[in-house]
């Protein structure tokens, strides 16, 4: 197992957010986490990479203990966050964000072929490597964030609602992008309220509402439900 999660409290401001949450991620899987907006999904995803302190609970990565780690000690480790806001250095190039990346955990060797791969998954950053972060469009901005994620070889990859502000052809193109990342090996935790995607994407869906998760179930009873209503 690479990610276990259990019984999870969480919360901040003297309020608690989440109560007793549970998931695992398998090396390799591809796992969605959906649910209304403020059911507590970034707040668990924060508390996982180490923005948050747990209330009580565990987490576990790749069986260590990880409840007192920074989030840099976890991206080294290969646990890699995709926050929903935007998470540049808006005055630098395309090329000098990728290139901080790398060079901020360590892992600037065969920098260039990494390059390529990036370039290679999202044509567009190739295009524009010089231009700066900043005057990029919010679909390109949000490529360059997950491109400086994949570039630096995560074993397990976090993304805080991804498709938020795109239009649906550049939420389709989202999702052929995290399909092929899949593919390549790396396990992927999707929070998204863009419910159609996520379940269409994820091979197993957890539900979550008012900070608990309500839910787990496979992609193909997901895709069986008449209606996801009930859920929310």
């Amino acid at each position: 197992m690479l990610l276990e999660v259990r019984n999870l409290d969480v919360g901040y401001q003297g309020k608690q957010v989440v109560f007793g949450a549970s998931l695992r991620v398998d090396a390799g899987e591809f796992v969605a986490l959906i649910g209304h907006n403020g059911a507590g999904k970034t707040t668990l995803l924060k508390t996982i990479c180490g923005y948050l302190k747990t209330g009580s609970g565990d987490v576990r990565y790749r069986g260590e203990d990880i409840r007192n780690l920074s989030p840099a000690v976890n991206v080294k480790k290969g646990l890699v966050f995709v926050h929903q806001e935007k998470s540049l250095f808006p005055n630098l190039s395309v090329l000098e964000n990728l290139q901080l990346a790398a060079y901020a955990i360590g892992k600037a060797y065969n920098l260039e072929q990494r390059l390529k791969e990036v370039y290679r998954i999202f044509p567009i950053l190739k295009d524009r490597e010089k231009q700066m972060a900043n005057t990029l469009s919010g679909g390109q901005q949000k490529q360059l964030a997950v491109g400086m994620a994949i570039l630096v070889e995560p074993q397990l990859l976090l993304l805080d609602e991804p498709s938020l502000g795109l239009s649906p052809n550049l939420v389709k193109d989202l999702g052929n992008v995290l399909k092929e990342i899949s593919n390549m090996g790396t396990a992927i935790l999707l929070v998204e309220q863009n419910v159609k995607m996520a379940i269409s994407l994820a091979q197993r869906i957890y539900v979550m509402r008012t900070g608990q998760i309500i839910l787990e179930d496979t992609h193909e009873n997901m895709m069986k439900r008449e209606s996801l209503w009930d859920l929310f």
